[in-house]
């Protein structure tokens, strides 16, 4: 049920009742009403801090070897073969049968 409204003399509405959140939303909003310029320049100035930060400080892991557990005995067997064949990521394997054998 909503808290009963009252017009005050300036004619501003008030609430009975209130209850934490409308409180704080109420709080919130004449602070931004009273001081709109120190608002907006505490919102540029977080963006401009969280620019900043993400700039500085955001990776991107592409090896899919960021993904897997280090010490899982698959990935350690695939490093090893890894290492053994080299900088070539995959391997083809051609088997020729002979046309007498095809069908």
């Amino acid at each position: 049920m909503a808290s009963p409204t009252v017009q005050d003399e300036d004619n501003s509405v008030s609430t009975h009742q209130h209850g934490l959140v409308t409180r704080l939303i109420l709080e919130t909003t004449r602070f931004v009403i009273t001081y709109p310029i120190m608002v907006i320049l505490l919102v540029v100035s977080s963006a401009l801090a969280t620019t900043y930060y993400t700039s500085t400080q955001l990776e991107f892991k592409t090896d899919r070897s960021d993904l897997i557990d280090p010490q899982a005995d698959f990935h350690r067997r695939w490093l090893n073969y890894a290492e053994s064949f080299g900088a070539s990521s995959d391997i083809i394997i051609v088997v020729e049968v002979p046309p007498e054998l095809q069908q």
